[in-house]
């Protein structure tokens, strides 16, 4: 992928480019700023957990004008939160999203009200290589299930 060449990218601006929720970035640890205000993002979820994996250490974020984000009215204003309450969620160090500023009792209510499993919020960008690994495998088999139907084996994870 084109990205991928850009090693030390720490901002990068993506507006007005009809980006949807389905799109896959590549893994870019050193990105601080992501704008991807004004393209076509229907779905908060599962998109906002595949930003995360792609964007771990994002500070400013921005996705004004995109279906996903509830304008911040009167009549709006709860799922405004929720919105913000759910990003803030995955993304605890951020400093700025959308418009405004992130206070640090905004980190805290979204961690109390999305609580995840102990392994998905341990941060793997914290861990030495050697236990990034041994993470990663223990995530994959803690998460697998083994289901029979009509005799044939089928697997589905619950981690994305």
């Amino acid at each position: 992928m084109f990205l991928e060449n850009f090693k030390c990218l720490t901002s990068l601006i993506l507006d007005h480019n009809m980006i949807d929720a389905n799109v896959v970035f590549p893994k870019m640890q050193t990105v601080t700023l992501l704008w991807l205000n004004y393209n076509d993002i229907r779905n908060l979820d599962p998109f906002i957990r595949l930003l995360h994996s792609s964007f771990p250490s994002l500070k400013q974020l921005s996705l004004m004008g995109n279906e996903i984000v509830p304008p911040c009215r009167e009549d709006t204003f709860y799922y405004y939160i929720q919105y913000r309450m759910y990003v803030l969620s995955w993304f605890r160090n951020l400093e700025h999203l959308d418009d405004r500023s992130v206070c640090q009792y905004e980190l805290e209510e979204a961690q109390r009200i999305y609580k995840r499993p102990l392994l998905d919020r341990i941060q793997s960008t914290s861990l030495p290589k050697m236990f990034q690994t041994s993470l990663n495998v223990l995530k994959q088999l803690i998460s697998w299930d083994t289901t029979t139907s009509n005799e044939t084996e089928r697997y589905h994870s619950s981690v994305v």
